[in-house]
């Protein structure tokens, strides 16, 4: 693989992983590299508190609903997102 290819790949990598956080064309709203690390971070909190236990443990780490439906958006967009580079 060339320069340019990885530069290619880069980008591609990168605006993959701003939709994941953000949503779609997340790059093209300006969020920031550390906003898009701290968005990734709560959905890994969001995911072992999911793994670790039931509801319970949701709301004794004070996730409200909101949050639990963002992690499920969340698992959605990855599974897009796989699909659609497999291609």
């Amino acid at each position: 693989m060339n320069k340019d290819e990885k530069i290619v790949h880069l980008n591609i990598f990168k605006e993959m992983v701003f939709e994941i956080a953000f949503g779609d064309d997340a790059v093209q709203k300006d969020y920031s590299e550390s906003e898009v690390l701290d968005k990734l971070r709560e959905f890994s909190d969001l995911a072992l508190a999911q793994e670790i236990g039931n509801d319970e443990d949701f709301e004794a780490m004070g996730v409200k609903e909101w949050a639990r439906k963002e992690y499920y958006h969340l698992q959605n967009s990855i599974k897009f997102i796989w699909v659609r580079t497999k291609k």
